[in-house]
């Protein structure tokens, strides 16, 4: 038995007919019927039933359908991943992002790939954190950019990049202006952060409270520039990741200095199913954003 005999034998399946099945594979019919017999005989059994208008399977034939579909499949997908292997130039790669991993990375670096890869579509759409996580286990996209989940049951991460959880307030307020500041130090503080969607603002109240004690959150917002206006007015401590005050030396009246615990960090990852093999588009991808960041390569 070989692989060509397995294929014909799933085209008469399809087909249910020796003519019409020889005319789609540009063989004679002569030649399928032979590759037929040849498979049968080997095997021993008859694996279809001849009618007036066609063939039928046998419960022999619906078995080996039943074999030769998966194997079938599977060449199918190896040599698709051979090829794209050598000769990625084209193709689409579709994921989630969230709004922190797309400030963190810039979209320049998007611009670069495509840049580079001009046939290469990229498709994407920015989500909360916990939706971009939904659509990855809902098969909706092949990945996610997005903060590190907590749960990695069904999910699989490669980080690309961490920051430092940084506060930040008016240059005139005394936390800023200690030697180094720790978590505990929010204690009794009105705090400012972003919203309850995003995972930023789980990992600073689940901190707090393993530090004994709830956070003050006075105000939570998606609207980063609203929690800027709050911040100038001195309406309490911003607490954030690193990339939201990129821009704080416009503001001269703002200090900002970083949360000093090693094991307190904001991750942007990669966040895909453990269950499902990345296409190898995605992989291509997700490398060119790994090595611009100093990150080791998925495996090809």
């Amino acid at each position: 038995m070989d692989f060509k005999q397995l294929y014909y034998f799933a085209q008469i399946c399809n087909y249910r007919s020796l003519t019409k099945t020889a005319k789609n594979l540009y063989v004679t019919q002569q030649a399928l019927s032979k590759n037929l017999k040849s498979l049968e005989s080997e095997l021993q059994v008859s694996l279809f039933a001849r009618m007036h208008d066609g063939v039928s399977l046998t419960a022999e034939g619906e078995y080996l359908r039943s074999r030769a579909e998966k194997i079938l499949s599977d060449f199918k997908a190896f040599e698709t991943d051979v090829y794209d292997y050598f000769h990625v130039k084209r193709g689409l790669v579709s994921f989630a992002i969230t709004n922190g991993a797309l400030h963190s990375l810039s979209p320049e670096i998007l611009l670069d790939f495509q840049g580079g890869y001009p046939n290469i579509r990229l498709w994407y759409q920015s989500y909360p954190d916990q939706l971009a996580e939904q659509r990855v286990l809902e098969g909706k996209v092949e990945f996610a950019c997005m903060e590190r989940p907590q749960d990695l049951t069904h999910l699989a991460i490669t980080t690309v990049k961490e920051e430092k959880i940084v506060i930040s307030a008016r240059g005139d307020h005394a936390l800023v202006n200690k030697p180094k500041v720790r978590i505990a130090d929010l204690r009794d503080q009105q705090i400012i952060t972003h919203s309850k969607d995003t995972y930023l603002y789980h990992i600073i109240v689940n901190s707090c409270r393993q530090a004994g004690f709830e956070p003050q959150i006075i105000f939570n917002s998606s609207d980063v520039s609203l929690l800027k206006k709050l911040l100038l007015r001195g309406r309490g401590i911003f607490v954030t990741a690193e990339h939201t005050l990129s821009d704080i030396t416009l503001y001269p009246e703002i200090r900002a200095t970083p949360v000093e615990d090693p094991n307190l960090r904001w991750h942007v990852c990669f966040v895909y199913p453990r269950s499902k093999k990345l296409g190898c588009v995605a992989r291509l991808f997700m490398n060119y954003i790994l090595t611009a960041y100093g990150r080791a390569s998925l495996d090809t």
